[in-house]
């Protein structure tokens, strides 16, 4: 299963990863095409994930529009829950 979660950093040509400290900045047009690209999304596929229009996904990836610190919040909550789930998953390996 793979969600938007695993920002455990962005995709190569990402400046950094999405982590609390720098919550106060806002999210790049690069940070979220990279974060889209490395979860091999299509556009629209990254709208219906996070309950956007595809319009809205293509400017926030073009810079025509800003990307909202919301959207930013929300997809570093995912990545906190994600690890949460990979690490469930390594126990369930490791026990089985």
């Amino acid at each position: 299963m793979q969600c938007i979660a695993t920002l455990s950093g962005l995709a190569s040509g990402g400046s950094r990863p999405l982590e609390r400290n720098n919550m106060t900045d806002r999210m790049t047009p690069e940070e979220f095409r990279a974060e889209r690209s490395r979860l091999k999304m299509t556009i629209k596929e990254m709208a219906e994930h996070i309950g956007l229009s595809t319009r809205a996904v293509s400017y926030y990836e073009s810079g025509q529009r800003p990307v909202p610190h919301t959207i930013k919040k929300f997809l570093v909550y995912m990545a906190k829950l994600d690890k949460k789930y990979e690490a469930l998953e390594r126990e369930v390996q490791r026990n089985d």
